[in-house]
């Protein structure tokens, strides 16, 4: 196997999902092997991938109508006007993401201890002369390594890229629309939402502003439910009223009836 060759976790119980039953269901095995195969796809095209069916269609040496209801008819990939992807795919390439760049910072640790314990053992005049060396010289290195990581808080093109796989994803959960509603019921919040990413976070002040937070994780969810009301868009009244007695007969299935 080819150094320059990565893997992907596949989850040995992806059968029992609900949305890869319907698919098997509808697809048979051929369609579950097309959509490992999308899946494939997917990590070598940064997670995004143009919707054009008949494309993907003469890769794979099966019809068109395969490829677009594996693609939009089991809730299993995003979707924008151009491309698609998949939230699955995004949280894994992250996560590697992660750990390659904690193992590079590990190295460099190692490999400073390891410079200065040798240095250690030469006698005080040499040490002292070959001391101020390597320092410039780890620091160079150091230098390079930490150029050659680039992060979401280091290139404002990776933040808007991820940013943008967090509008979507927050504009397809359920709970957290339905959390939404019922904490702002005069508000349309899927337009709040897309406001909130267009107006402010996915631009250079949002960045910045994101780059002096601590840590190294966005947690997007607590970002738009702090920050909604500021960029809100409101329903007109008989779209409030309708949402609350949406909300009514969640709790009181009776009013429904």
């Amino acid at each position: 196997m080819s150094k320059e060759t990565f893997y992907f976790s596949h989850d040995y119980n992806s059968r029992s999902d609900i949305k890869i039953k319907k698919l098997l269901a509808k697809l048979g095995y051929s369609g579950y092997g097309i959509y490992w195969a999308i899946i494939e796809d997917l990590y070598q095209n940064a997670n995004a991938m143009p919707l054009d069916y008949d494309c993907i269609a003469f890769d794979m040496h099966v019809k068109s109508d395969m490829i677009e209801s594996i693609v939009n008819d089991f809730d299993l990939f995003i979707l924008n006007a151009e491309s698609f992807g998949s939230m699955s795919v995004q949280r894994r390439m992250d996560e590697r993401d992660a750990k390659s760049r904690k193992a590079r910072e590990s190295a460099l640790y190692r490999w400073n201890k390891s410079e200065t314990n040798a240095n250690a053992m030469q006698t005080h005049t040499e040490c002292n002369a070959k001391k101020e060396s390597k320092v410039k010289e780890s620091k160079v290195k150091e230098s390079k390594v930490k150029e050659s990581i680039k992060t979401w808080k280091t290139d404002y093109q990776i933040y808007l890229s991820e940013s943008r796989v967090a509008y979507q994803y927050l504009l397809q959960d359920k709970d957290f629309i339905k959390k939404l509603n019922h904490a702002f019921p005069s508000m349309n919040i899927k337009k709040s939402i897309e406001n909130s990413f267009v107006l402010y976070w996915s631009t250079d002040d949002g960045w910045k502003r994101k780059i002096k937070a601590k840590g190294n994780l966005i947690n997007w969810k607590t970002t738009i439910q702090n920050s909604i009301k500021i960029n809100a868009v409101y329903n007109q009244k008989s779209d409030v009223e309708n949402t609350q007695v949406q909300q009514k007969s969640e709790i009181y299935p009776s009013l429904s009836k």
